[in-house]
Formats: C-alpha cells, structure tokens, sequence
C-alpha cells in the first residue's frame, strides 16, 4: 500500500511534542581580553519550536505509527524531526 504522505505528515507533527532549537554560528569566537583564550561563539537561532530528537527506538516506533520505516536512511544514533514548515538543519 503506498504512503498518504499528507496523512504521514499530520500523523508524524502530532508527535513532536518537545521544543527543539536551531542555530547557527554567527562569527568567530571571541576572545576572553584577560586571557587571551577563545570564548563563546556567537550563534543565530534559526528555528525554535515542536520537535523531536528521536533513538533508534524512537525510530522504530514511528515507523510503527505510518507502518512504514522511513527513516532508516543513514546511520546516525539519533535523528532530528521538525516540521515541514521549519528550515532545514545543517
């Protein structure tokens, strides 16, 4: 049976239920004047939001929940999930 990708898409945002940040590095370091040494590096938040940081079970369980396994491309410990409409993490 082929995937309802709308469906899948309404089923999966259900799910992401935690809120999740974003952000990039804005410049270098700067540096601490009495130390000389690198602080913190300035950052841009690029979405901030539902989401979800999802285990391998995480995984398996939504695959559970559209009844197909789409995330298993890639063989990270842990995945990222943000809606659609949020910008695509580097």
């Amino acid at each position: 049976m082929p995937l309802d990708l709308s469906q899948a898409r309404v089923d999966l945002e259900a799910q992401l239920t935690d809120t999740v940040r974003i952000s990039r590095t804005a410049g270098p370091p700067v540096l601490d004047p009495e130390t000389g040494e690198p602080g913190q590096t300035p950052t841009t938040v690029v979405y901030q939001g539902p989401g979800a940081v999802l285990s391998t079970h995480g995984q398996i369980v939504l695959g559970q929940v559209l009844g197909q396994d789409w995330l298993s491309e890639g063989s990270a410990w842990y995945r990222l999930v943000t809606p659609v409409s949020a910008p695509v993490a580097r």
